[in-house]
């Protein structure tokens, strides 16, 4: 197998898929439920919170990247986002989003719901540069606006600036990663 081969097939595993089955978790979810997301930054979960700075974080890195012609440090920076959205907040938020609706959980599902439509729709902003077909599709499906590409930068202000929250979970992260490369080994 020829070396760009191996480079398609790695941006397909580590950036396409996942992005889309985001997005398909998403749209499953929500459509089930009924509920109609919106851009939203005030949640007090803590799983929302540390997305939405995450979100923040990649917002504000890409902006630095693009500004400096790094494109290779900004498709890393949104390979990292994407595996911290896939496989940390979308992992363990599943019970939110797998129960039914009652009073009690109303609230919680909305929020989790809007945390992820803020982070697909601000990643697909964001990223919209390198990945200008998957961002409009995307885009499009959750926003029903005309093109990713006629939106404004995304706006960090409105988004939780909380890099003591970032590094502590991202350490967590790292802490369950190696244990589970150990408990494979």
């Amino acid at each position: 197998i020829d070396r760009e081969g191996k480079g398609i097939r790695d941006a397909v595993r580590l950036v396409n898929l996942p992005i889309w089955n985001a997005y398909s978790f998403f749209c499953l979810y929500a459509n089930t439920d009924g509920i109609r997301a919106r851009l939203r930054s005030d949640s007090r979960e803590l799983l929302d919170r540390y997305l939405l700075a995450k979100t923040r974080e990649l917002v504000e890195g890409l902006q630095s990247d693009f500004d400096a012609y790094e494109l290779s440090s900004a498709c890393g920076r949104v390979t990292a986002f994407l595996d911290a959205l896939t496989n940390w907040y979308i992992r363990r938020s599943r019970p939110r989003f797998w129960g039914s609706v009652t009073p009690e959980s109303a609230a919680d599902k909305q929020a989790g719901y809007d945390t992820l439509y803020t982070a697909l729709v601000t990643l697909c902003r964001a990223a919209s540069p390198l990945l200008p077909l998957l961002s409009e599709e995307i885009h499009r499906g959750l926003t029903g606006e005309r093109s990713v590409h006629l939106q404004d930068w995304p706006e960090v202000a409105a988004l939780p600036c909380a890099p003591e929250l970032v590094a502590q979970m991202d350490r967590v992260r790292e802490v369950c990663s190696a244990a589970l490369a150990l408990r494979a080994e």
